[in-house]
Formats: C-alpha cells, structure tokens, sequence
C-alpha cells in the first residue's frame, strides 16, 4: 500500500533520504496505523504527543488506519510563526 506523507513545522529530517523537501511517497502495511508508520520512520515517541494530523484534509488520531492513496500530513502543535 502506498501512501504520501507530507511533513511540517520541523518535521522534514524525518522523511526519507529519497523525500521531497516536505513530502515522500512511502510503501506500508494494510492495516498500520499512523502512529506505527511514524516509529517505523524514527520519530521518537515523545514528539507524538504533540502533532496534528490530517488525513486527506480531515483531522484524525494516531491511530488512524491509512487507505491506499492517502495523503497524511503532519504539523508539530508547537510551532513558532
């Protein structure tokens, strides 16, 4: 299953080497939820706390279960502007 996932607010070194500057497509299992995709990428586990995750433009939880083709981006809740 292939979804992207779009990173922001700091998030980026987080991405894949092959990433675009925010952005990567990535292969997962059916069934892996975004807090499971997010440690399979090396986010350490007390940065979870404080995201904000959106799902094809609807806010969701960690334990949101992508579908193929879904566009997950993630914002750090602590963000200077």
């Amino acid at each position: 299953m292939q979804i992207e996932m779009k990173f922001f607010s700091g998030l980026q070194e987080y991405l894949p080497e092959n990433s675009s500057k925010n952005s990567s497509r990535i292969q997962t299992s059916q069934g892996n939820s975004v807090e499971n995709i997010l440690h399979e990428l090396r986010i350490p586990s007390q940065r979870l706390s404080g995201l904000l995750i959106v799902a094809n433009g609807t806010h969701v939880k960690l334990d949101y279960v992508p579908k193929d083709g879904d566009v997950i981006s993630i914002f750090s809740a602590i963000a200077g502007g």
